[in-house]
């Protein structure tokens, strides 16, 4: 299971170079990590990084409205934002859209894991 964090930045072109200056140290691990059918989070703009390295091609992500046309112009055209959603899964990724909904995308990545017990025990106490 792999958590991206949310970069802290206030422009898209600013993520974007974030990406860029970041890329050989983790799109070969991202990578990897997906094709073994590792778990993946993204947490808000942190789906910047998976567009950059090509793995939102073909998926229906969450977004965060600032950042989403940068992440977007990362991608090659096939990814569906989905405007409507605060967080997604498709398959063994992740996307958030709204910081507040890190808790229940975090705990629904748990709960498809060895820690689904966790996630149960724990969901009462971390959501509102």
């Amino acid at each position: 299971m792999l958590v991206l964090p949310g970069w802290i930045t206030a422009t898209g072109p600013h993520l974007r170079t974030l990406c860029e200056r970041h890329a050989r140290y983790f799109y070969p691990v991202l990578h990897a990590h997906l094709a073994r059918g590792g778990l993946l989070l993204a947490l808000f703009n942190g789906s910047a990084l998976l567009a950059a390295a090509g793995l939102l091609a073909q998926r229906g992500v969450a977004l965060p409205w600032p950042f989403a046309p940068s992440i977007l112009l990362q991608t090659d055209g096939t990814t569906d934002w989905l405007r409507d959603c605060p967080w997604h899964r498709d398959g063994t990724l992740w996307t958030t859209a709204s910081l507040q909904e890190t808790i229940p995308a975090f705990l629904d990545l748990l709960a498809c894991t060895p820690h689904a017990e966790l996630a149960q025990a724990a969901a009462p106490v971390l959501r509102f």
